[in-house]
């Protein structure tokens, strides 16, 4: 499957004129690096994605409570917005 979807995105490539070597038994080290590789940055891409995502979500709770308690301190206190 993987290899197959390697081979119609090189075939792609080649039509559109790019330089791509081709795979044979000598460059299977290189492509397999080249995959290990990209796993890697895709799995640090995710995680960076992730902790983006908390931190926004963490300063959005922030900010909606300091607007309830600048509006009337009494007034949201118990607010929970747990989802």
């Amino acid at each position: 499957m993987i290899f197959a979807d390697i081979c119609d995105i090189i075939s792609i490539l080649q039509r559109k004129g790019a330089c791509i070597m081709e795979l044979s038994i000598d460059n299977i080290p290189f492509v397999s690096m080249a995959l290990a590789h990209e796993n890697v940055m895709s799995a640090v891409g995710t995680h960076m994605l992730e902790a983006s995502l908390d931190l926004a979500t963490t300063e959005v709770g922030d900010l909606t409570r300091a607007m309830e308690l600048s509006v009337n301190p009494a007034v949201g206190a118990n607010f929970d917005a747990a989802v």
